[in-house]
């Protein structure tokens, strides 16, 4: 070890120290770097401050124990040389539950991709060991079911991958998501960056007006476990968008047009086939036929839908005026085993587009049953009475007239069994609608597809009341909460006039409104174009 002798001034950084053994070393004699005079200084002073204070104790003992153990300390804290610590990124990627041995990527601004595999629990960990810099953006695939979920993460650390993290992106990028990570790169990152607080608080408000509550974290990097308070506003947000028949693809077009998202996966009343009324059959005196005092009922009688069908409309929200295209095709199909008339409808916003199909009867247009077109998952929704239809029809023939109608949906299958199964499990959801429609006086109609004559107008309000699921065992206590919050939620009337025309499958027009304890709007929706099959 050199022997340093404690002087009142520092040693000369050139100064010869010569080996234990005696022996002298010539580069010794060398100037010192900086950074090696820097440690050599401050292991001096260590040693100057600490001798006057130990006399009577050997210095070749304690002292140089003790600015042994000094130096050791300074190298811990950087004094000495050493290989910088590899920077990660950390965190959970979940949905509710954690989405378990799933790819997840992370592309930064600069270096190469970096590619792990999530745990049995979401929780991952990504090394940037290959000249990455920050921020980057990460994308989870896979799980069961599979989800392709995105995270942002502004530095090294902590980082979640959830079902509103991808939210919060969207908002900030206002597209897809996925369309971003594909060719993420510094411009992206500073636009996410730029709207990502905005975009949180969107967010956060969004599941409050769902769920009935937000969370303190941050969403993007707050920590959090599967299992959790946290973790189970997830299942909440889950359970209330399969029980609309709404997937994260539907919220993406909500959050990039900025729509209170509580719209859009609002439990929606079952379709209602337009009223089908066939006039008294009037047999004429001999010599003058009367003249009939009711309107004609057969502009309230829409053609049966049939493949080859087509029609496009464009859908205004207000407020915000955000617009919503959205196609339905007819096409040729089957259901659960028997022969179908498929409705497929896609939904386009900028660059998201989400799709789902319903089936009907090809003879009757009577609802079969719908299906996530993006997931391949089947729900079987029953109604009771079965004859509500007709009820409703039978009691809207003359203008004046108003027909109120009580029915009980309840819908089953693989979406509701998998969507409940971390709140307790559940076989079939169940909820209670009460339908008020008014025959209004026919009108003619004007719009962007054309003028229809004499249409058929109808004022329909509907109420939600007693969202329920059967078959939970009641272990969550979250479950107990969730449904009486979504029958509040549904409270309010949706108040809806209709147009109805015989020269077409569908509506020609309808508006929406919609009052709620956090927000108040409307929704309108308009035929742009349209094809429709011989009949």
């Amino acid at each position: 070890m050199a022997n340093i002798s404690v002087s009142n001034s520092l040693p000369s950084v050139t100064q010869t120290r010569s080996h234990k053994g005696g022996s002298s070393n010539p580069s010794f004699g060398k100037p010192m770097s900086r950074k090696s005079h820097q440690r050599y200084a401050a292991r001096y002073w260590i040693q100057r401050l600490f001798a006057p204070s130990l006399t009577g104790f050997s210095k070749g003992g304690f002292v140089l124990a003790t600015v042994s153990a000094a130096s050791m300390l300074l190298s811990a804290c950087g004094g000495a040389s050493g290989s910088a610590p590899i920077l990660s990124l950390n965190g959970v990627a979940a949905t509710g539950k954690g989405v378990a041995n799933a790819s997840v990527t992370a592309k930064c601004v600069s270096g190469a991709p970096v590619t792990g595999t999530t745990a049995a629990d979401g929780s991952f960990t990504l090394n940037l060991s290959g000249g990455q810099v920050a921020p980057c953006m990460l994308q989870v695939v896979g799980g069961v079911p599979n989800v392709t979920l995105h995270g942002f993460a502004s530095e090294a650390g902590r980082v979640n991958i959830t079902p509103l993290t991808d939210l919060v992106i969207t908002k900030s990028l206002g597209t897809d998501p996925a369309l971003g990570f594909a060719g993420f790169d510094a411009a992206k990152a500073g636009v996410i960056r730029a709207g990502l607080e905005n975009a949180k608080n969107y967010v956060n408000a969004q599941l409050a007006a769902i769920t009935g509550q937000s969370t303190a974290l941050d969403i993007m990097t707050g920590n959090f476990k599967v299992g959790d308070a946290d973790d189970k506003l997830l299942d909440s947000l889950a359970a209330a968008t399969t029980a609309a028949g709404k997937t994260l693809a539907d919220l993406r077009i909500g959050a990039v047009q900025g729509l209170p998202l509580k719209t859009i996966i609002q439990i929606l009343p079952p379709v209602v086939t337009p009223p089908t009324v066939t006039p008294p059959t009037v047999t004429p005196p001999t010599v003058t036929p009367p003249v009939p005092t009711s309107p004609s009922a057969n502009e309230c009688s829409p053609l049966l839908p049939k493949a080859g069908d087509s029609l496009t409309y464009m859908t205004t929200t207000n407020p915000g005026g955000n617009v919503l295209g959205t196609k339905y095709d007819y096409t040729n199909a089957t259901y659960l085993g028997q022969s179908a008339l498929a409705l497929t409808i896609t939904a386009t916003a900028g660059t998201a587009t989400s799709t789902g199909v319903t089936y009907m009867n090809p003879t009757t247009g009577a609802y079969l049953g719908a299906t996530a077109g993006t997931t391949g998952s089947t729900t079987i929704t029953t109604f009771d009475p079965p004859d509500y239809q007709n009820r409703i029809n039978n009691a809207v023939y003359n203008v004046g007239q108003m027909a109120t109608v009580a029915v009980k949906a309840r819908v089953s299958g693989p979406d509701i069994s998998t969507a409940f199964a971390a709140l307790g499990g559940g076989t079939a959801l169940t909820m209670d609608y009460t339908f008020t429609v008014e025959r209004k006086p026919n009108e003619s109609l004007t719009i962007a597809a054309g003028t229809f004559a004499n249409t058929c107008k109808l004022q329909i309000n509907v109420t939600i009341n007693n969202v329920n699921l059967e078959g939970n065992n009641g272990s969550n206590s979250f479950f107990s909460t969730l449904f009486p919050s979504i029958s509040a939620a549904f409270a309010q009337p949706f108040k809806s006039t209709v147009w109805l025309s015989n020269q077409l499958p569908n509506i020609p027009k309808s508006i929406v409104n919609y009052t709620s304890a956090t927000a108040t709007g409307s929704t309108t929706q308009e035929l742009t174009s349209y094809s429709v099959a011989p009949r």
